[in-house]
């Protein structure tokens, strides 16, 4: 997913929330600019990354079609043909979870809504590919729950070896 998506998916939400703090505090001048702002962010957004033929954002990931669709960034008449453009990349990925770090949370969003939800389910539970079943099951990550935490071995490096280093002399 190109940088310039996540980074700017993230802009139009900032700029959006600025305009609703804005109304909440009284400033209804800066509310407004602020709203115009995001408007203008959302188009240049579809502009530069919506491929209206394909029904894609982007390169098609899992996460440049999550994010969007999770923001309110597509127009609403073209919202289920996203929606099921990202049906399709899931099912051409195996139900590989692809996302990253950044992604992840937008997809689990995207794909909350219940027809959709099945989706999610069996990405999760694969095992024989990177994701969050399969981390579950490394053997780092099992040693940890049986309290051996390996000392100078950060919590979050999962490829870490169980056993426990050599005690020094």
């Amino acid at each position: 997913t190109p940088v310039a998506l996540t980074a700017s998916a993230i802009y139009y939400k900032d700029v959006q929330l600025l305009a609703e703090i804005a109304e909440l505090i009284g400033n209804f001048q800066d509310a407004h600019v602020y709203s115009a702002k995001a408007e203008s962010i959302r188009k240049a957004f579809n502009t530069r990354f919506y491929d209206p033929v394909h029904k894609l954002y982007a390169t098609g990931s899992q996460t440049a079609l999550a994010m969007p669709l999770c923001l309110n960034i597509p127009d609403a008449d073209q919202r289920q043909a996203i929606v099921e453009s990202l049906k399709r990349t899931i099912q051409n990925d195996g139900f590989a979870l692809t996302a990253g770090d950044i992604g992840f949370h937008f997809l689990v969003e995207a794909l909350s809504e219940p027809q959709l939800s099945e989706l999610l389910y069996k990405m999760v539970q694969r095992e024989d590919v990177p994701g969050y079943k399969h981390s579950g099951n490394r053997p780092a990550l099992q040693c940890r729950r049986q309290g051996c935490n390996p000392p100078g071995i950060p919590l979050l490096r999962l490829s870490a070896p169980c056993e426990r280093p050599a005690e020094r002399r």
